[in-house]
Protein backbone atom coordinates (compact mmCIF):
# COMPACT_ATOMS: atom_id res chain seq x y z
CA UNK A 1 0.00 0.00 0.00
CA UNK A 2 2.67 2.24 -0.16
CA UNK A 3 2.01 3.60 3.76
CA UNK A 4 5.32 5.99 4.02
CA UNK A 5 3.88 7.93 1.14
CA UNK A 6 0.26 8.85 2.66
CA UNK A 7 1.39 11.93 4.59
CA UNK A 8 4.08 13.92 4.93
CA UNK A 9 3.04 13.64 9.22
CA UNK A 10 3.44 10.62 10.37
CA UNK A 11 3.09 11.75 14.09
CA UNK A 12 -0.48 12.27 12.44
CA UNK A 13 -0.85 8.81 12.67
CA UNK A 14 -2.09 6.88 15.93
CA UNK A 15 -0.32 3.39 14.85
CA UNK A 16 1.72 4.43 12.33
CA UNK A 17 2.79 2.86 9.88
CA UNK A 18 -0.54 0.13 10.47
CA UNK A 19 -3.77 1.38 9.35
CA UNK A 20 -6.63 0.16 11.12
CA UNK A 21 -8.80 -0.67 7.60
CA UNK A 22 -12.65 0.47 7.00
CA UNK A 23 -13.45 -3.49 6.01
CA UNK A 24 -11.34 -4.28 9.80
CA UNK A 25 -14.34 -2.08 11.41
CA UNK A 26 -17.12 -3.52 9.20
CA UNK A 27 -16.43 -6.77 10.19
CA UNK A 28 -15.92 -6.15 13.77
CA UNK A 29 -19.00 -4.05 13.69
CA UNK A 30 -20.55 -7.64 11.93
CA UNK A 31 -19.48 -9.96 15.00
CA UNK A 32 -20.61 -7.35 17.80
CA UNK A 33 -24.23 -7.48 15.58
CA UNK A 34 -24.37 -11.37 15.16
CA UNK A 35 -22.50 -12.80 17.98
CA UNK A 36 -22.78 -10.67 20.76
CA UNK A 37 -26.47 -9.41 19.78
CA UNK A 38 -25.78 -6.04 20.04
CA UNK A 39 -29.27 -5.44 18.19
CA UNK A 40 -28.57 -1.34 18.76
CA UNK A 41 -25.96 -1.48 16.14
CA UNK A 42 -27.24 -1.56 12.68
CA UNK A 43 -25.97 -4.55 10.21
CA UNK A 44 -24.36 -2.56 8.01
CA UNK A 45 -22.52 0.50 9.32
CA UNK A 46 -23.97 4.00 7.09
CA UNK A 47 -20.40 5.33 5.27
CA UNK A 48 -20.63 8.79 6.94
CA UNK A 49 -20.35 7.24 10.04
CA UNK A 50 -17.82 4.67 9.39
CA UNK A 51 -15.30 7.49 8.00
CA UNK A 52 -16.00 9.25 11.40
CA UNK A 53 -15.11 5.68 13.37
CA UNK A 54 -12.38 5.31 10.54
CA UNK A 55 -10.22 8.60 11.44
CA UNK A 56 -11.01 8.59 15.44
CA UNK A 57 -9.18 5.37 14.80
CA UNK A 58 -6.22 6.24 13.15
CA UNK A 59 -5.42 9.76 13.43
CA UNK A 60 -4.75 12.63 15.94
CA UNK A 61 -6.15 15.47 14.44
CA UNK A 62 -9.77 16.31 14.44
CA UNK A 63 -10.28 18.10 10.89
CA UNK A 64 -10.97 15.51 8.41
CA UNK A 65 -11.66 17.27 5.17
CA UNK A 66 -8.34 17.19 4.08
CA UNK A 67 -7.16 13.73 5.51
CA UNK A 68 -4.94 11.74 2.87
CA UNK A 69 -7.30 8.58 2.77
CA UNK A 70 -9.50 6.80 -0.16
CA UNK A 71 -12.87 6.70 1.66
CA UNK A 72 -14.40 9.34 -0.56
CA UNK A 73 -15.07 6.31 -2.42
CA UNK A 74 -18.00 5.01 -0.61
CA UNK A 75 -21.48 6.58 0.11
CA UNK A 76 -24.41 5.60 0.87
CA UNK A 77 -28.30 6.28 1.40
CA UNK A 78 -30.59 4.89 3.58
CA UNK A 79 -34.70 4.48 2.17
CA UNK A 80 -36.44 2.76 5.18
CA UNK A 81 -36.63 -1.53 4.40
CA UNK A 82 -33.86 -0.17 1.47
CA UNK A 83 -30.15 0.68 1.62
CA UNK A 84 -27.99 1.48 -1.61
CA UNK A 85 -24.62 1.63 -1.67
CA UNK A 86 -22.00 3.19 -3.98
CA UNK A 87 -18.39 1.90 -3.98
CA UNK A 88 -15.98 3.24 -6.16
CA UNK A 89 -15.31 6.10 -8.79
CA UNK A 90 -14.69 4.22 -12.09
CA UNK A 91 -17.34 3.20 -14.57
CA UNK A 92 -16.88 0.22 -15.96
CA UNK A 93 -18.31 -0.33 -19.58
CA UNK A 94 -18.20 -4.27 -19.03
CA UNK A 95 -17.61 -6.18 -16.21
CA UNK A 96 -15.57 -9.91 -16.17
CA UNK A 97 -17.88 -12.16 -13.84
CA UNK A 98 -16.34 -15.44 -12.98
CA UNK A 99 -19.05 -17.86 -11.08
CA UNK A 100 -17.58 -20.85 -9.25
CA UNK A 101 -18.09 -24.40 -9.89
CA UNK A 102 -18.21 -25.91 -6.22
CA UNK A 103 -19.85 -28.35 -4.45
CA UNK A 104 -21.12 -27.96 -1.17
CA UNK A 105 -21.97 -30.55 1.55
CA UNK A 106 -24.88 -30.65 4.26
CA UNK A 107 -22.55 -32.32 6.56
CA UNK A 108 -20.62 -29.08 6.75
CA UNK A 109 -24.36 -26.99 7.70
CA UNK A 110 -25.23 -29.89 10.58
CA UNK A 111 -21.57 -29.47 12.17
CA UNK A 112 -21.96 -26.19 12.22
CA UNK A 113 -25.38 -25.87 14.26
CA UNK A 114 -24.01 -28.50 16.39
CA UNK A 115 -20.56 -26.08 16.95
CA UNK A 116 -18.55 -28.16 15.66
CA UNK A 117 -17.64 -26.17 12.14
CA UNK A 118 -15.39 -27.40 9.47
CA UNK A 119 -12.15 -25.26 9.56
CA UNK A 120 -9.83 -27.88 7.75
CA UNK A 121 -6.53 -26.89 5.79
CA UNK A 122 -8.60 -28.88 2.85
CA UNK A 123 -11.78 -26.48 3.48
CA UNK A 124 -9.60 -23.47 3.16
CA UNK A 125 -7.49 -24.69 -0.09
CA UNK A 126 -10.50 -25.15 -1.87
CA UNK A 127 -11.70 -21.81 -1.69
CA UNK A 128 -8.34 -20.84 -1.92
CA UNK A 129 -8.09 -22.55 -5.30
CA UNK A 130 -10.78 -20.56 -7.06
CA UNK A 131 -10.22 -17.08 -5.60
CA UNK A 132 -6.78 -17.67 -7.13
CA UNK A 133 -8.00 -18.79 -10.53
CA UNK A 134 -10.30 -15.78 -10.50
CA UNK A 135 -7.37 -13.52 -9.68
CA UNK A 136 -5.31 -15.44 -12.30
CA UNK A 137 -7.60 -14.92 -15.29
CA UNK A 138 -8.52 -10.82 -14.18
CA UNK A 139 -11.81 -11.44 -13.37
CA UNK A 140 -13.18 -8.04 -12.03
CA UNK A 141 -15.84 -10.52 -9.94
CA UNK A 142 -15.92 -14.03 -8.14
CA UNK A 143 -19.34 -15.26 -6.99
CA UNK A 144 -19.96 -18.48 -5.25
CA UNK A 145 -22.68 -20.30 -4.14
CA UNK A 146 -24.87 -20.01 -0.42
CA UNK A 147 -23.35 -20.70 2.70
CA UNK A 148 -19.72 -21.34 1.38
CA UNK A 149 -17.26 -18.93 3.29
CA UNK A 150 -17.12 -19.35 6.96
CA UNK A 151 -17.49 -16.26 8.92
CA UNK A 152 -13.84 -16.32 10.09
CA UNK A 153 -12.20 -16.24 6.83
CA UNK A 154 -14.25 -13.13 5.70
CA UNK A 155 -11.31 -10.76 6.65
CA UNK A 156 -8.75 -12.82 4.47
CA UNK A 157 -11.06 -12.66 1.65
CA UNK A 158 -11.68 -8.80 2.36
CA UNK A 159 -7.30 -8.36 2.25
CA UNK A 160 -7.37 -10.13 -1.10
CA UNK A 161 -10.21 -8.18 -2.53
CA UNK A 162 -8.42 -4.82 -1.49
CA UNK A 163 -5.22 -5.77 -2.70
CA UNK A 164 -6.45 -7.24 -6.04
CA UNK A 165 -9.44 -5.23 -6.12
CA UNK A 166 -11.43 -7.93 -7.43
CA UNK A 167 -15.16 -7.99 -5.64
CA UNK A 168 -16.01 -11.09 -4.12
CA UNK A 169 -19.48 -12.09 -3.21
CA UNK A 170 -21.03 -15.37 -1.53
CA UNK A 171 -22.97 -16.76 0.76
CA UNK A 172 -21.59 -17.30 4.68
CA UNK A 173 -21.84 -20.38 6.69
CA UNK A 174 -24.97 -20.29 8.81
CA UNK A 175 -23.82 -18.71 11.95
CA UNK A 176 -25.43 -19.96 15.27
CA UNK A 177 -25.23 -17.76 18.49
CA UNK A 178 -25.11 -17.97 22.12
CA UNK A 179 -28.99 -17.24 22.12
CA UNK A 180 -30.13 -20.11 19.69
CA UNK A 181 -30.48 -17.59 16.80
CA UNK A 182 -28.85 -18.80 13.36
CA UNK A 183 -27.94 -16.19 10.52
CA UNK A 184 -27.77 -16.94 7.00
CA UNK A 185 -26.10 -13.59 5.71
CA UNK A 186 -24.65 -13.40 2.07
CA UNK A 187 -21.36 -10.72 2.04
CA UNK A 188 -20.67 -8.62 -0.81
CA UNK A 189 -16.88 -6.97 -0.34
CA UNK A 190 -16.55 -4.66 -2.91
CA UNK A 191 -12.61 -3.12 -3.36
CA UNK A 192 -11.70 0.58 -4.16
CA UNK A 193 -8.97 2.81 -4.07
CA UNK A 194 -7.68 6.11 -4.64
CA UNK A 195 -4.45 6.79 -6.49
CA UNK A 196 -3.41 3.45 -6.56
CA UNK A 197 -2.20 4.52 -2.60
CA UNK A 198 -5.22 3.31 -0.56
CA UNK A 199 -6.66 -0.35 -1.33
CA UNK A 200 -9.65 -0.74 0.75
CA UNK A 201 -12.77 -2.93 0.46
CA UNK A 202 -16.24 -2.42 1.76
CA UNK A 203 -18.19 -5.06 2.94
CA UNK A 204 -22.58 -5.27 2.65
CA UNK A 205 -23.82 -7.82 4.56
CA UNK A 206 -27.34 -8.71 4.13
CA UNK A 207 -29.51 -11.20 6.50
CA UNK A 208 -31.67 -13.85 4.50
CA UNK A 209 -35.12 -12.18 4.67
CA UNK A 210 -37.10 -15.29 3.93
CA UNK A 211 -35.40 -18.89 5.10
CA UNK A 212 -36.76 -21.94 3.08
CA UNK A 213 -39.32 -24.24 4.67
CA UNK A 214 -36.52 -27.26 4.76
CA UNK A 215 -34.03 -25.12 5.71
CA UNK A 216 -35.95 -23.73 8.72
CA UNK A 217 -37.11 -27.58 9.66
CA UNK A 218 -33.38 -28.62 9.91
CA UNK A 219 -32.59 -25.21 12.33
CA UNK A 220 -35.42 -26.37 14.52
CA UNK A 221 -34.57 -29.68 14.61
CA UNK A 222 -31.61 -28.67 16.30
CA UNK A 223 -33.69 -26.40 19.07
CA UNK A 224 -32.27 -23.25 17.27
CA UNK A 225 -34.51 -20.91 15.56
CA UNK A 226 -34.01 -19.24 11.83
CA UNK A 227 -33.69 -15.61 12.51
CA UNK A 228 -35.06 -13.89 9.73
CA UNK A 229 -33.69 -10.54 8.74
CA UNK A 230 -36.25 -7.29 7.57
CA UNK A 231 -34.58 -5.67 5.18
CA UNK A 232 -34.50 -6.04 1.43
CA UNK A 233 -32.02 -6.90 -0.39
CA UNK A 234 -29.51 -3.96 -0.62
CA UNK A 235 -29.04 -1.77 -3.70
CA UNK A 236 -25.30 -1.79 -4.78
CA UNK A 237 -23.73 0.46 -7.66
CA UNK A 238 -19.61 -0.73 -7.44
CA UNK A 239 -17.85 1.20 -10.29
CA UNK A 240 -21.06 2.27 -12.31
CA UNK A 241 -22.38 -1.21 -12.01
CA UNK A 242 -25.81 -1.46 -10.36
CA UNK A 243 -26.69 -4.58 -9.09
CA UNK A 244 -28.29 -6.54 -6.26
CA UNK A 245 -27.52 -9.82 -4.19
CA UNK A 246 -30.44 -12.42 -3.49
CA UNK A 247 -30.09 -15.82 -1.18
CA UNK A 248 -32.26 -18.41 -3.02
CA UNK A 249 -35.19 -18.70 -1.34
CA UNK A 250 -35.85 -14.61 -1.37
CA UNK A 251 -36.03 -14.86 -5.13
CA UNK A 252 -39.92 -16.50 -4.93
CA UNK A 253 -41.12 -13.33 -3.35
CA UNK A 254 -42.40 -11.02 -6.31
CA UNK A 255 -42.86 -8.62 -4.57
CA UNK A 256 -39.30 -7.74 -3.41
CA UNK A 257 -37.80 -8.12 -6.45
CA UNK A 258 -39.84 -6.19 -8.72
CA UNK A 259 -38.66 -3.26 -6.31
CA UNK A 260 -35.23 -3.18 -8.32
CA UNK A 261 -37.25 -2.78 -11.51
CA UNK A 262 -35.53 0.60 -13.43
CA UNK A 263 -32.74 0.25 -11.30
CA UNK A 264 -30.47 -2.65 -11.90
CA UNK A 265 -28.07 -4.15 -14.18
CA UNK A 266 -27.78 -7.53 -12.77
CA UNK A 267 -28.74 -9.54 -9.89
CA UNK A 268 -26.96 -12.25 -8.18
CA UNK A 269 -28.91 -15.13 -6.67
CA UNK A 270 -26.62 -17.60 -4.65
CA UNK A 271 -27.88 -20.29 -3.75
CA UNK A 272 -28.13 -23.90 -2.15
CA UNK A 273 -31.16 -25.36 -3.68
CA UNK A 274 -32.28 -28.96 -5.32
CA UNK A 275 -35.02 -27.18 -6.93
CA UNK A 276 -33.47 -26.43 -10.44
CA UNK A 277 -36.49 -26.34 -12.46
CA UNK A 278 -38.49 -23.90 -10.39
CA UNK A 279 -35.57 -21.29 -10.00
CA UNK A 280 -34.72 -22.14 -13.66
CA UNK A 281 -38.03 -20.44 -14.27
CA UNK A 282 -37.93 -17.71 -11.94
CA UNK A 283 -34.37 -16.89 -13.63
CA UNK A 284 -35.45 -16.53 -16.84
CA UNK A 285 -38.64 -14.91 -15.85
CA UNK A 286 -36.59 -12.03 -13.84
CA UNK A 287 -34.09 -11.35 -16.54
CA UNK A 288 -36.86 -10.38 -19.06
CA UNK A 289 -39.28 -8.81 -16.40
CA UNK A 290 -36.31 -6.33 -14.56
CA UNK A 291 -34.53 -6.35 -17.94
CA UNK A 292 -30.88 -7.36 -16.17
CA UNK A 293 -28.25 -9.84 -16.43
CA UNK A 294 -29.14 -12.93 -14.04
CA UNK A 295 -25.78 -14.51 -12.31
CA UNK A 296 -26.83 -17.39 -10.39
CA UNK A 297 -24.40 -19.84 -8.29
CA UNK A 298 -25.90 -23.22 -6.98
CA UNK A 299 -24.38 -26.07 -5.31
CA UNK A 300 -22.15 -27.88 -8.16
CA UNK A 301 -24.15 -30.61 -7.32
CA UNK A 302 -27.64 -29.24 -8.24
CA UNK A 303 -26.10 -27.01 -11.01
CA UNK A 304 -28.22 -24.29 -13.19
CA UNK A 305 -24.94 -22.12 -12.43
CA UNK A 306 -25.21 -19.95 -15.37
CA UNK A 307 -25.14 -16.24 -16.74
CA UNK A 308 -28.18 -14.91 -18.42
CA UNK A 309 -29.15 -12.38 -19.87
CA UNK A 310 -32.60 -10.47 -21.52
CA UNK A 311 -32.22 -12.23 -24.75
CA UNK A 312 -33.86 -14.56 -27.41
CA UNK A 313 -33.49 -17.95 -26.07
CA UNK A 314 -30.93 -19.35 -27.70
CA UNK A 315 -28.81 -16.29 -26.93
CA UNK A 316 -30.08 -16.05 -23.28
CA UNK A 317 -28.07 -17.98 -21.46
CA UNK A 318 -23.94 -17.17 -22.00
CA UNK A 319 -23.16 -19.56 -19.05
CA UNK A 320 -24.62 -22.60 -18.14
CA UNK A 321 -23.19 -25.64 -16.60
CA UNK A 322 -23.15 -28.16 -13.54
CA UNK A 323 -21.61 -31.59 -11.87
CA UNK A 324 -17.76 -31.88 -11.73
CA UNK A 325 -15.61 -33.20 -8.80
CA UNK A 326 -13.24 -30.62 -9.46
CA UNK A 327 -13.40 -27.05 -8.02
CA UNK A 328 -13.45 -24.46 -10.91
CA UNK A 329 -14.54 -21.38 -12.74
CA UNK A 330 -15.99 -19.95 -15.75
CA UNK A 331 -15.99 -16.54 -16.62
CA UNK A 332 -18.08 -14.11 -18.89
CA UNK A 333 -18.35 -11.07 -19.64
CA UNK A 334 -21.10 -7.97 -18.37
CA UNK A 335 -21.73 -6.28 -21.32
CA UNK A 336 -23.13 -2.96 -18.91
CA UNK A 337 -23.12 -0.03 -21.87
CA UNK A 338 -24.29 -2.42 -24.53
CA UNK A 339 -27.55 -3.19 -22.03
CA UNK A 340 -28.41 0.19 -21.31
CA UNK A 341 -28.23 2.06 -24.94
CA UNK A 342 -29.99 -0.93 -25.97
CA UNK A 343 -32.66 0.07 -23.31
CA UNK A 344 -32.54 3.75 -24.07
CA UNK A 345 -34.05 2.93 -27.31
CA UNK A 346 -37.57 3.06 -28.37
CA UNK A 347 -39.82 0.11 -29.41
CA UNK A 348 -39.10 0.39 -32.99
CA UNK A 349 -35.02 1.04 -32.74
CA UNK A 350 -34.81 -2.34 -30.27
CA UNK A 351 -36.60 -4.99 -32.45
CA UNK A 352 -34.28 -3.63 -35.49
CA UNK A 353 -31.04 -3.93 -32.98
CA UNK A 354 -31.67 -7.55 -32.06
CA UNK A 355 -28.99 -7.89 -29.83
CA UNK A 356 -31.52 -8.21 -26.74
CA UNK A 357 -35.29 -8.62 -26.00
CA UNK A 358 -37.52 -5.39 -26.15
CA UNK A 359 -37.96 -3.72 -22.48
CA UNK A 360 -41.38 -4.46 -20.94
CA UNK A 361 -43.89 -1.91 -20.35
CA UNK A 362 -43.39 0.96 -18.07
CA UNK A 363 -39.83 0.49 -18.38
CA UNK A 364 -38.53 3.85 -17.35
CA UNK A 365 -35.94 4.87 -19.85
CA UNK A 366 -35.04 8.56 -18.51
CA UNK A 367 -33.75 6.24 -15.84
CA UNK A 368 -31.43 4.75 -17.95
CA UNK A 369 -30.42 8.11 -19.50
CA UNK A 370 -29.64 9.56 -15.72
CA UNK A 371 -27.66 5.76 -15.09
CA UNK A 372 -25.65 6.43 -18.30
CA UNK A 373 -25.13 9.89 -17.59
CA UNK A 374 -24.05 9.34 -14.08
CA UNK A 375 -26.48 10.95 -12.30
CA UNK A 376 -29.02 8.22 -10.80
CA UNK A 377 -27.32 7.92 -7.57
CA UNK A 378 -28.46 12.06 -6.88
CA UNK A 379 -31.88 10.82 -8.09
CA UNK A 380 -31.86 8.55 -5.70
CA UNK A 381 -31.36 11.32 -2.72
CA UNK A 382 -34.58 12.62 -4.29
CA UNK A 383 -36.81 9.85 -4.80
CA UNK A 384 -38.25 6.80 -3.19
CA UNK A 385 -35.92 4.02 -4.87
CA UNK A 386 -37.20 0.84 -6.63
CA UNK A 387 -41.03 1.85 -7.38
CA UNK A 388 -42.13 0.73 -11.30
Amino acid sequence: MGLTSVSDKPDDYKYYPYIVTPQELLFDNFIKYTIKSESCTPLNIPTGILKDIYYKKNFSFTDNANSPDGLPEINSINKGDLMAFKVGSKRMKEVRVAIANVPLNVNTLVHALRGLPDRSYKRYNCLAKVVNQAIKEKADMLVLPEAYVPMEWIPALARISANNQIALVFGVEHIANSNGKVFNYTASILPYSKEQEYRFAHIVLHQKKYFAPAESERIRGFRMEPEEGKKDSDLIVWNDLWFATLCCYELASIHDRCKLFNYIDMIIAVEWNRDVQYFSSIIESLSRDLHCYCVQVNSSRYGDNRITQPASTELKDLVRFKGGINETIVIETIKIDSLRRFQEMEYNLQKENGSFKPTPPIFKKGLVVKKMRGDLWEYLHEEEPCQS
